[in-house]
């Protein structure tokens, strides 16, 4: 005896709608016996103790999948009508069952895909962005930041913040385009040649200019520190960092060996305790910070193409 215990239709595929009535028969604690990709037999066990065969036949098309649900005995151990419609009714509550959670499923993670894309959509457009892990630009593909850079010859396409990004500098990091370290320089480079006009040796009421001595040295090295600035300014390379640091160096290295050996100097003719002056008290230290800055910029520069119209790779 053969009895059909209904037809219904999915918008799951074949092979997700095979899967989930696969899953609901299992559920029941049935034998499966067959499955293949539009067909399964199961074996299964009732309210009474006779066997009943249970088949899904699956028919998939473009619209999705229609799913047959069709139920016989065996001829060793035949079933009642009432017997066997009770076992279809269990496979097919079953599987209607299981066939909507995996329709809904399905449907929930389309809808999430579609919100992700749709949130990625919403950000800035694809672009070059002010860099938020260092000075220069850096591409925003519209989902995420790349690793091509470049300086920042130019104002930004957009200074917004891009999703997913990673934090912006604070605003105190970067002025006028170009970082602390680079103003940080360029200041204690000033420093650097004021100091070396002012007065390195002082004995009573007299004193002498450091443009007397070796100031004429530091200040040709103050002038090539704040050259070299200028030219970083306009394309930053570690190159011009390192020049300018090693300025920093050797006025450290001029300024303090003077330091140290001013108080032994004979000093106009005259003896006496000599007393370094203020003058080469600044260039030791604007020549320190000269150093340490520029070091600062030559780490960041590496991080951006020497040309500004190239892209790192």
């Amino acid at each position: 005896m053969t009895s059909l215990a209904g037809e219904f239709q999915t918008d799951l595929p074949p092979e997700d709608a095979v899967v989930a009535c696969a899953d609901a028969i299992d559920g029941l604690g049935w034998e499966i016996d067959t499955v293949e990709a539009d067909r399964i037999v199961s074996h299964a066990n009732g309210s009474s103790s006779n066997p009943a065969l249970i088949e899904v036949d699956l028919d998939g098309s473009d619209q999705g999948t229609e799913i047959r649900i069709v139920g016989s005995d065996t001829e060793a151990q035949p079933l009642s009508q009432e017997a066997l419609i009770e076992e279809l009714n269990r496979a097919r509550d079953a599987i209607q069952a299981s066939v909507e959670q995996a329709q809904d499923e399905e449907e929930s993670q389309v809808t999430s895909a579609a919100d992700t894309s749709e949130a990625a959509s919403a950000g800035p457009p694809a672009g070059w962005y002010q860099n938020p892990d260092g000075p220069g630009n850096r591409w925003w593909d519209g989902a995420r930041w790349t690793e091509h850079q470049r300086a920042a010859a130019t104002a930004p396409s957009d200074s917004r913040k891009a999703p997913g990004s990673s934090p912006s500098p604070e605003p105190s990091s970067a002025v006028g385009g170009q970082p602390r370290a680079f103003w940080i320089a360029a200041g204690a480079s000033l420093l650097l040649a004021i100091g070396s006009l002012g007065p390195w040796a002082i004995l009573g009421v007299f004193s002498v200019s450091g443009t007397a001595g070796d100031g004429v040295l530091t200040i040709i090295l103050a002038i090539i520190a704040g050259l070299t600035l200028w030219a970083f300014s306009s394309r930053a390379t570690s190159v011009r960092a390192w020049i300018v640091m090693i300025c920093g160096v050797l006025a450290a290295a001029v300024g303090i060996y003077d330091a140290a050996t001013i108080g032994s100097t004979e000093f106009l003719g005259e003896t006496g305790v000599v007393q370094v002056g203020w003058g080469l008290w600044m260039v030791c230290a604007a020549s320190i910070v000269v150093a340490v800055a520029a070091f600062s910029l030559a780490r960041l520069a590496k991080r951006i193409p020497a040309d500004s119209g190239s892209v790192r790779q």
